[in-house]
């Protein structure tokens, strides 16, 4: 996860065939989030909510 005052997810699509390695690697550089073409819609949305939720957290207020 990128940090600093401007945090971007970073999302890796590919259509090529990765391997672990490539995969793990992929993490290990900063890589929030690893989608394989063809992928769906709601697998997009998902993986994307999830990775800005990472950013920037529901708050939840408890109350007084």
């Amino acid at each position: 996860m990128a940090s600093g005052p401007f945090s971007v997810p970073m999302i890796m699509m590919t259509a090529s065939a990765f391997s672990e390695e490539d995969k793990a690697e992929a993490f290990r550089i900063g890589v929030d989030a690893f989608l394989r073409k063809p992928f769906g819609i709601i697998e997009f949305r998902t993986v994307v909510e999830a990775s800005l939720e990472k950013i920037n957290p529901p708050t939840v207020i408890e109350p007084p």
